[in-house]
C-alpha cells in the first residue's frame, strides 16, 4: 500500500514537471514578445522601423522634446533637465528611443484604461502630433478631464508676443524680456487673458553683477509659468515702469491649440537658464516651434538670443500682425505733470506727501493761490496727484495707510469733473524692435602717447550711450563681452588684446519733476593702461544723479542740437590691479561730470573726472574726453574721440577715428 502511494506521488510530480517544462517555451515567447513591443512598437499596428526612424528625425518631434545639436559629432541632447519628461532612460540624447518608449506608454495606458494619469494626458501635444503621423495611435485616445478643464480656462483663440522694454535696474531684464499671451479672442479684455512666461528662478533683489555671472554659467533653473496677464502688466507698468509692446502673432487655431497643449507639458519642467543663450526669449521661441511644423525659429540663435533680436526674427518671418503700446507709469506721470508749472507740481508733491487733506479743500486753496484757474487745471492737478500717489505706492513702495485713502478720494473727485481733452503724446514713432541691431564690429585708427595704432573690436551685446537711441532707453547703456584688439604701428609691436569688458552698465535716467532716480554704473573687465602694459583687472562703480537741461524728460525723436542734453554728476570709483597685484593695485574715487546728447543723427558725450588716491600707488588720476558719433543710418556710424589722461601709466593726449557697423 505504501509502495503504491509512493509510486502515485512520484508519477504526479513527473506529470506536473512535464507540464511546466512544456509551458516554459510559450512563457518565454510571450515575455519576449511583450518586451519587444515595449522596446519597439513597430511590431503592432503597422508601425514600421522605417516610419519610426523618419518620425524621430522630423523637426517637430525634436522641438517637442527640446532637442538641439550638441558636441563635435552634432549628436542630439534635450535642453530639459527633468527625468520625468522622458519615458526612455536614453531619451535625453536619443530621439528614436524616446519615440518608441512614448508610443509604448501610450499603448500601455490606453489598454489599462487610465485617464488623467495616462501618458497622453501628461503629454497631449506629443500624442496629438504623433496621432497625425501614425494612424494606429488614433484609436488609443483617452479622456483627459484635468487637461481639458485647464485648456478651457486658458481659452486660446490667438497668441500675442509681449515685449517689455529693457530695464537696466532689473538683473533679469537688462536686455528686455518677452512672454506670450494666450488671447481669448475678440470682445474679451486682454488683461484677463493668461500669459506664458519663462524666467530664471532667482531672487528678484539679486545683485546685477552676481546674476550676470551665475546666469552666464547656467546657475539658475528656468521655469515655465502661466499667470494672469494683468499681474505682469502691474509688474511692468508700476513696479518697474517699463513700456510694453504687444504684437499679434499670425497663427492658426490648430497652432494655438498645440501651443496650449505643449505649455501644459512644460508647466513643471526645469531647464538650465542661460542669460545669453537659453533665456526667456529663446525658450518662448522653442514653445512656438513645438506648436507647428512650419516653425523653426530657435535654429537661428546658436550663440546668443537677445529679446529684441528674437522679435525681429518674427517680424522678418511675417508673423506679426497688429501692434499695441502700453506706456509705463513713469511715462504717464511725466505726461500729465507736463501740463503743470513748477509751482503746481510742488503743490502736488506737498499734498501727496503731506498730512491728510480733502481734495476739494486742496483745489479750493489752490484756486485762492492762483494755481487752479478752471476745471481743466483741476483735472490736470487731480490726474497728476493720483498718478503720483500710485507711483509712490508701487514703484517707491510707500505703504502709509493715508496714501491709499488719498488715492480713493482723488479718484472720486476726479470722476466728477468729466473727461479731459485728449493729450497729444502718442506711442513712440520707433518700436523697441526697430532700433539698431545688437551685434557690432568696430574698426578704428588712432594714437596714444604719441604712438599710432590700429584697433579692431567686436561687441556681442547690446547698446551704448553713443549708439542711435531710438528703440532703446534714453540715458542707458549695457555692453557685455566687448573685445578690442590693438596693433601699435611700431616695428616690434604685435597685435594684442587692449581690453575685454565683461560687463559695463551705465544708467543715466534723468530726474523729473516728481522722480529723481539714481544714476549708477558698474563695469569690470581687463584693460591695458598703455600699449605695452600687461592686461590688468579693474572694477569701476559709480553713483549720482542726472538732469535734463531743458527741464523735462527728453524725447529723443524730437531733439535738436540745442535741446536734449543730459548733465550727469556722480562719484566714480576705480579699483585696478597692476603687474604685482599684492603691491601694484590702485584704489581711487572722485567726482565725474558728463554731458550727453543722444539722437538718431548725432550723439555727443563730453565727460571729465578727477580721482583721488585712497590706497595703492601714489597717483591722483584725472581724465577728460569728447566723443562724437555720426549715424549714417541705424547700422553704420562714424566715431571721433579725443581724450586726455594724467596717470602714472599713461599721460597725455590721445584720439581715434573709426567706423562701427551693427548687424
Amino acid at each position: 500500500m505504501v509502495i503504491a502511494l509512493q509510486h502515485s506521488f512520484v508519477s504526479h510530480c513527473i506529470s506536473s514537471l512535464s507540464i511546466i517544462l512544456a509551458l516554459i517555451p510559450a512563457m518565454l515567447c510571450l515575455a519576449t514578445t511583450s518586451a519587444a513591443e515595449i522596446a519597439n512598437p513597430s511590431n503592432r499596428g503597422g508601425i514600421t522601423p522605417a516610419l519610426l526612424q523618419q518620425v524621430a528625425t522630423e523637426s517637430t518631434w525634436l522641438h517637442l522634446l527640446h532637442y538641439h545639436r550638441a558636441g563635435l559629432l552634432a549628436s542630439y541632447e534635450s535642453q530639459v533637465d527633468d527625468d520625468e519628461f522622458f519615458f526612455s532612460p536614453e531619451g535625453v540624447t536619443d530621439p528614436e528611443a524616446e519615440l518608441k518608449a512614448t508610443i509604448a506608454a501610450f499603448e500601455r495606458d490606453a489598454e489599462a484604461g487610465a485617464t488623467d494619469a495616462a501618458a497622453q494626458c501628461r503629454f497631449p501635444a506629443r500624442f496629438h502630433w504623433l496621432s497625425q503621423r501614425i494612424d494606429a495611435l488614433k484609436s488609443l485616445k483617452v479622456d483627459c478631464a484635468e487637461f481639458q478643464a485647464w485648456s478651457a480656462k486658458i481659452g486660446g483663440r490667438g497668441l500675442s508676443l509681449i515685449f517689455p522694454a529693457a530695464f537696466i535696474n532689473s538683473p533679469s531684464s537688462m536686455f528686455g524680456h518677452t512672454l506670450i499671451r494666450v488671447d481669448r479672442g475678440e470682445g474679451s479684455n486682454p488683461l484677463l487673458d493668461y500669459a506664458v512666461n519663462y524666467a530664471a528662478n532667482a531672487n528678484a533683489e539679486e545683485d546685477p553683477l552676481l546674476f550676470s555671472i551665475k546666469g552666464l554659467a547656467g546657475g539658475y533653473p528656468g521655469i515655465v509659468s502661466i499667470v494672469p496677464y494683468y499681474e505682469k502688466v502691474k509688474e511692468y507698468h508700476f513696479l518697474e515702469s517699463r513700456n510694453v509692446w504687444e504684437y499679434e502673432l499670425k497663427v492658426t487655431q490648430p497652432e494655438v491649440d498645440q501651443f496650449v497643449r505643449h505649455v501644459w507639458e512644460m508647466r513643471h519642467v526645469e531647464m538650465d537658464y542661460y542669460f545669453f543663450t537659453e533665456n526667456c526669449s529663446y525658450q518662448l521661441l522653442a514653445l512656438l516651434d513645438a506648436s507647428s511644423d512650419r516653425f523653426d525659429f530657435t535654429d537661428k540663435f546658436l550663440v546668443r538670443a537677445i529679446p529684441g533680436d528674437t522679435v525681429r526674427i518674427l517680424v522678418e518671418a511675417g508673423m506679426i500682425g497688429e501692434t499695441e503700446f502700453r506706456a509705463s507709469a513713469s511715462a504717464e506721470l511725466e505726461e500729465v505733470s507736463g501740463q503743470l508749472d513748477r509751482d503746481q507740481i510742488a503743490a502736488v508733491r506737498n499734498y501727496i506727501e503731506g498730512p491728510p487733506q480733502d481734495p476739494k479743500a486742496w483745489l479750493a486753496r489752490m484756486r485762492e493761490d492762483g494755481l487752479n484757474a478752471d476745471d481743466e487745471a483741476s483735472r490736470a492737478l487731480l490726474d497728476t496727484a493720483y498718478r503720483y500717489a500710485r507711483f509712490l505706492a508701487a514703484r517707491k513702495k510707500v505703504s502709509e495707510p493715508g496714501l491709499g485713502r488719498k488715492t480713493i478720494q482723488l479718484l472720486s473727485s476726479r470722476s466728477k469733473l468729466g473727461a479731459a481733452a485728449a493729450r497729444s503724446k502718442s506711442r513712440p514713432a520707433v518700436r523697441d524692435d526697430e532700433g539698431h541691431e545688437t551685434l557690432r564690429l568696430e574698426s578704428s585708427a588712432g594714437f596714444a602717447a604719441d604712438e599710432p595704432y590700429l584697433e579692431f573690436g567686436v561687441r556681442p551685446a547690446f547698446h551704448d550711450l553713443l549708439d542711435p537711441v531710438s528703440g532703446y532707453p534714453p540715458g542707458a547703456s549695457l555692453e557685455m563681452f566687448r573685445l578690442r584688439l590693438r596693433q601699435a604701428l611700431s616695428e616690434d609691436a604685435a597685435l594684442r588684446i587692449h581690453d575685454l569688458t565683461f560687463i559695463d552698465i551705465d544708467s543715466r535716467s534723468p530726474a523729473s519733476a516728481l522722480d529723481r532716480p539714481l544714476s549708477w554704473g558698474i563695469a569690470f573687465g581687463l584693460i591695458r593702461e598703455s600699449t605695452y602694459e600687461p592686461l590688468a583687472p579693474y572694477i569701476q562703480p559709480s553713483a549720482g544723479i542726472t538732469y535734463a537741461l531743458d527741464g523735462a524728460t527728453p524725447d529723443p525723436a524730437s531733439w535738436g542740437l540745442a535741446r536734449g542734453w543730459l548733465l550727469t554728476a556722480r562719484i566714480n570709483g576705480n579699483l585696478r590691479a597692476h603687474r604685482d597685484i599684492a603691491s601694484g593695485f590702485a584704489l581711487a574715487a572722485g567726482p565725474e561730470l558728463g554731458l550727453l546728447r543722444q539722437s538718431d543723427q548725432v550723439s555727443i558725450l563730453l565727460e571729465a573726472a578727477q580721482h583721488f588716491r585712497l590706497a595703492g600707488r601714489e597717483s591722483d588720476p584725472s581724465s577728460a574726453g569728447l566723443h562724437v558719433a555720426w549715424h549714417f543710418n541705424k547700422s553704420l556710424q562714424l566715431r571721433v574721440s579725443a581724450e586726455y589722461q594724467d596717470d602714472t601709466a599713461a599721460r597725455g593726449w590721445g584720439g581715434s577715428t573709426g567706423f562701427y557697423v551693427a548687424f
